[in-house]
């Protein structure tokens, strides 16, 4: 009789292990695929510079920056937005926490932009009046300029996305330089290495 209930009891336990097993592969790989869904959205609107669709890959849409009222640098990345090429290498689930390491090859034209920044400085200074709108489009003529002379690369970079499950989703938790760069042409180490 306790033989009986020994047995009963094991095959009872190796069935709920056998039922529990499979469900979190699934589960996980689930939560794999949306946080690769986020960052797909992400690169895809990164290629059309569609600021809207990026900012909703975002906890919060503030977190990223972007030219919204720089029209015109605005237009630089969106035309030269359609290089960027990614592919995900790897990504760690941790409860309600991922992190994706994103493999990225982007346009790049930071020296483009800093030689610009150096050209505004001077210009502004020769011209203390000038409203944003002014130095934005004298900015915007500069790094067309240089951009002739010194042509745009190609930069490669491994960025690490850091998301948050928000609701079923999985959301960017804020942006980063090499996150910024990657959708910018490299402006944003540009003006951090000649501003700071």
């Amino acid at each position: 009789m306790k033989f009986r209930k020994n047995v009963l009891l094991l095959l009872i336990f190796v069935l709920t292990l056998s039922f529990a097993v499979p469900i979190m592969p699934v589960e996980a790989a689930s939560n794999k695929s949306k946080v690769e869904k986020t960052i797909n959205t992400f690169y895809s609107a990164a290629k059309h510079y569609n600021v809207k669709k990026m900012k909703s890959c975002f906890t919060k849409g503030s977190l990223l920056k972007a030219f919204v009222t720089m029209k015109e640098m605005a237009a630089f990345c969106k035309k030269r937005n359609w290089r960027i090429d990614y592919e995900i290498k790897s990504i760690k689930i941790n409860g309600r926490n991922a992190v994706a390491k994103v493999y990225c090859e982007y346009p790049y034209a930071y020296d483009a932009f800093k030689d610009a920044f150096f050209m505004l400085t001077i210009h502004i200074m020769n011209n203390p009046n000038l409203s944003d709108r002014q130095m934005q489009q004298y900015a915007h003529r500069q790094a067309l300029k240089y951009l002739k002379i010194w042509g745009l690369s190609t930069e490669e970079d491994t960025i690490i996305f850091r998301l948050k499950k928000v609701g079923s989703k999985w959301k960017i938790k804020k942006s980063s330089v090499a996150i910024l760069d990657s959708i910018h042409c490299g402006y944003e180490s540009a003006y951090r290495d000649y501003f700071a």
